[in-house]
């Protein structure tokens, strides 16, 4: 699971290839994402053209045999588009969970909720008042 923040946190996409089952399935998948270290290269690489800063912060693990959970914190200088929405140059934290199911020593399942109104409240793109 380590070398799955690894490769995000450093942008090395490729150490994907060595964690991730071939049908690694990503819960809840983004629109048109296919399964596997593939399907989700583009939408990583997305974050890191829109946050090239980034750094990931692993908060909390718990872990079992063949699953383990993380409470992690991404946090980056908002300098490209993200979803649509223009650069802000703001300096933000996006919480986020993730839950794994390991096998054959990969991570064949991983299930996550990221914060995504808090991170849109940070660049300006969600008045405060919105919710």
């Amino acid at each position: 699971m380590t070398t799955f923040y690894k490769a995000v946190g450093t942008h090395n996409l490729e150490l994907l290839n060595d964690v991730l089952t071939a049908d690694w399935l990503d819960l809840p998948p983004s629109p048109g994402q296919k399964p596997g270290p593939e399907g989700v290269k583009p939408i990583l690489q997305g974050l890191i053209d829109a946050f090239p800063d980034f750094a990931i912060t692993i908060d909390e693990v718990i872990a079992e045999e063949h699953r383990a959970a993380a409470r992690l914190s991404i946090s980056g200088t908002h300098l490209g588009p993200l979803m649509g929405l223009p650069a802000s140059g703001k300096y933000v934290t996006l919480s986020l969970h993730e839950f794994h199911i390991f096998q054959e020593g990969r991570i064949s399942v991983t299930r996550h909720m990221e914060d995504w109104m808090g991170l849109f409240r940070q660049i300006g793109a969600l008045h405060p008042s919105a919710i």
